[in-house]
């Protein structure tokens, strides 16, 4: 499961999410995972293409509600890559 990945604004599109995510890709693949998955937020489309872009694919659409503690999560896109 990839969380929490994100890259400096004055860093984005220079190829770098890629490269991070490519490596995760690799070093599962090379330990046996079958698959990657990922939370993407729905607000967030670079971060949607950049998934798109090197083959993931949206399984499930998440609606997220306010936590108790007053936290309101984001509705986001579980995308999944299969390795």
């Amino acid at each position: 499961l990839i969380q929490h990945l994100c890259v400096s604004e004055d860093m984005r599109g220079r190829g770098i999410g890629a490269i991070l995510l490519n490596h995760v890709y690799d070093t599962a693949r090379s330990r046996g995972f079958r698959r990657c998955i990922g939370d993407v937020e729905v607000a967030n489309p670079r971060a949607q293409a950049l998934y798109e872009r090197l083959g993931c694919q949206v399984i499930e659409e998440r609606k997220w509600h306010t936590t108790r503690s007053g936290v309101r999560l984001p509705d986001v896109r579980r995308v999944e890559k299969l390795l």
